[in-house]
């Protein structure tokens, strides 16, 4: 080769070597903080914050269209004079990830930050922790989008992650059928708002006000939670906003949870629809199951223990008692306008009771149904079956059943006055 085909040969491998160099540069961008924490962080590529120790910001997080944030066991803190001076704002197209371990929240206690993730994102918090996300509104026709952890997308995974502080943690918007949060921890003033996703495994402890609201939407559900030391209702299923007064009536399924030594456990608002299922709740201030006016309660082998109204069901509602292996009441009173069915072989006790009301104040009349093999123990307490309401309303009698001529089961009366 000659001098010259050597010296054309050098300039075009010291070219591609450039090339390659800027190649990898631009493969390895990142949107890193800004300096000293002043000022807005702007990612518009893939930024990957891992193994840092604390970021703390003056400014906002914006993730803007084709943009990703990875915030992995690093823990990011925004600076705020007042609550809501900082958040986080991710666009439409845009991703964040929250993941092992990783932190988000205020630099304060009580000063709270905005978190909204908007339609079309993604959206991933897994064994993470999130701080005072959500605006005080005490009082007010609330705001989602700056109160809650505001989600747009479906594309949504919540697990693993603990909530504290600030008012509410996620809220899926309406239309919005994420996968359902899992294996988390909540301790703020509304643990979820969901319009119909579901809740798996979580822990609610020490809410000001709900554990779960379901908003309306699609049918939600709540399985194997645990709720303590909620203030108001651990789960509320519909909603009702004031000044001016709107209802919002929803359909959630409960089933496997623990409801412990709160105010409330289940209300269902007017003209909602909820089953109850394997339940246990004990030591609620106020009441165990609340059915609204025309609403549509099933509730089925659940148990209330020292609460002082187990069962409260307003007249226009239904809510009908199964029992297909065991249940008790445990002092309180009931209050029932459907039917107590004891399937073949189970056991339902009434112990310590106030009064067991069966508002029988329709035509068609209410049954006791005592199946093969089966027991109904009512013991110290009240049977009442109130005379009907106002014309054109008729006396409807409580019937043992489901064959008034052939009654299979038992039902066992200790000192249960009221019984005809």
């Amino acid at each position: 080769m000659t001098v010259s085909g050597r010296r054309a040969l050098l300039v075009l491998v010291t070219l591609l070597a450039v090339a390659t160099l800027a190649l990898a540069g631009d493969a390895l961008a990142q949107t890193d903080p800004p300096a000293l924490g002043d000022g807005d962080w702007t990612i518009r590529d893939a930024t990957v914050i891992q193994d840092w120790d604390v970021i703390m910001l003056r400014g906002d997080v914006l993730v803007t269209d084709g943009g990703s944030l990875t915030l992995s066991n690093s823990t990011l803190l925004f600076v705020n004079a007042e609550a809501g001076d900082h958040g986080i704002l991710v666009n439409n197209g845009g991703t964040i990830r929250i993941l092992n371990g990783a932190t988000v929240g205020s630099s304060r206690p009580n000063v709270a930050f905005t978190f909204v993730v908007e339609a079309g994102c993604t959206l991933e918090i897994r064994d993470s922790f999130i701080e005072e996300v959500g605006l005080p509104a005490y009082g007010l026709r609330p705001n989602w989008r700056e109160i809650a952890l505001y989600i747009g997308t479906p594309d949504a995974i919540i697990e693993g992650s603990t909530f504290t502080g600030g008012l509410a943690g996620p809220f899926f918007d309406e239309g919005v059928m994420a996968p359902p949060v899992r294996n988390c921890t909540f301790e703020n003033v509304y643990g979820i708002i969901s319009y119909g996703v579901g809740i798996e495994d979580c822990t609610f402890h020490n809410q000001n006000i709900f554990g779960i609201v379901f908003h309306g939407g699609n049918t939600g559900y709540v399985a194997r939670c645990t709720f303590e030391s909620v203030f108001a209702t651990c789960v509320n299923v519909g909603y009702e906003y004031f000044e001016p007064y709107e209802l919002h009536p929803a359909e959630a399924n409960v089933f496997d949870c623990t409801f412990d030594q709160s105010t409330r456990a289940i209300k269902v608002l007017d003209q909602s629809v909820s089953v109850i299922t394997n339940c246990s709740i004990d030591g609620m201030e106020r009441e165990g199951i609340v059915v609204g006016i025309g609403s549509s309660v099933d509730i089925k082998d659940s148990s209330v223990n020292n609460t002082f109204d187990a069962i409260v069901c307003a007249e226009g509602g239904t809510a009908d008692l199964t029992v297909s292996t065991s249940a008790f009441v445990r002092g309180g009173s009931v209050t029932l306008s459907g039917n107590i069915t004891v399937l073949e072989g189970a056991r339902f006790e009434v112990t310590d009771f106030r009064n067991l009301t069966m508002l029988s104040t329709t035509v068609a009349p209410l049954y006791i149904n005592l199946h093969d093999g089966s027991v109904l123990s009512l013991t110290r307490g009240v049977l009442e079956i109130p005379t009907p309401g106002a014309a054109p309303e008729t006396w409807s009698p409580i019937v043992l059943g489901p064959d008034v001529a052939d009654v299979r089961g038992a039902l066992h009366l200790m000192e249960v006055p009221g019984l005809d």
